[in-house]
């Protein structure tokens, strides 16, 4: 099961409703989309970089 659908069926329990950031090598305008309509609370992609103070 992909994260689109995990996050459908999460968002489907009434009484459960985590906070779901999504964390994936797909950065196309599309992908956040899917990801935000789905229920997702945020995104990241990835690599992600540390940065150095």
């Amino acid at each position: 099961m992909d994260g689109i659908t995990t996050t459908l069926e999460i968002r489907q329990i009434d009484n459960y409703q985590p906070t779901i950031v999504a964390m994936t090598a797909n950065v196309f305008k599309e992908d956040q989309i899917k990801c935000k309509e789905a229920g997702m609370n945020a995104f990241l992609s990835k690599p992600l970089k540390k940065k150095i103070r």
